[in-house]
């Protein structure tokens, strides 16, 4: 669902339900962003909690008019990278030559049981040249369990991207024992 407030958040518009899977499906993970042509886009998930691998799956909507009295999404559009199980839980960026990136936790390993989070060893990014209708892997980290930090206890999740001075785009993320790590990507649209 998405809410709307028109006065500095002192008040609050009915909430937009957006999506409303069917069955054991529950949406999640919304992230709410606005490009440089000041779009709204909205990327969640859909997740099956009963299922062991591949339970996420990941869709791309946009309002082009957020401020009218109804807001229009366009229809989804499902991210259906190389890849079969990743989470895709903090905002793409835009780079300065228009692509968009958008970090990724990659599953590699089994998920028993809880925490959902098992099983996440690695790091990636997605890029999309054509605002979000296709995307591509264009990198991915070596998992971090085979690294040295105590396999199966370090796992990662929660990366998030920014683009430096000199172009390559930065990737932090998160590993299960509080540790940051960060890794560079040296893009160019000629490599997509």
């Amino acid at each position: 669902m998405v809410s709307r407030s028109f006065d500095g958040g002192r008040t609050w518009i009915k909430p937009d339900v957006i999506d409303d899977p069917p069955g054991n499906l529950r949406a999640g993970d919304p992230i709410l962003w606005r490009d440089q042509d000041r779009v709204i886009h909205l990327t969640y998930a859909n997740h099956d909690p009963s299922k062991t691998t591949g339970d996420w799956s990941y869709y791309h909507q946009t309002c082009l008019e957020p401020s009218a009295d109804t807001m229009s999404w366009s229809p989804r559009t499902a991210m259906d990278p190389e890849f079969d199980d990743f989470m895709f839980n903090n905002k793409p960026i835009q780079s300065r030559t228009g692509e968009w990136f958008g970090p990724v936790a990659i599953r590699t390993g089994p998920r028993q049981g809880n925490p959902y989070h098992e099983g996440f060893y690695s790091a990636g990014s997605l890029v999309s040249q054509d605002n979000g209708s296709n995307w591509k892997v264009v990198s991915r980290t070596p998992e971090l369990a085979a690294s040295g930090y105590g396999w199966p206890d370090t796992r990662v999740w929660e990366p998030t991207a920014f683009q430096k001075d000199d172009g390559a785009i930065a990737m932090y993320v998160r590993n299960s024992w509080g540790i940051i790590h960060v890794t560079c990507l040296l893009y160019t649209s000629d490599a997509a």
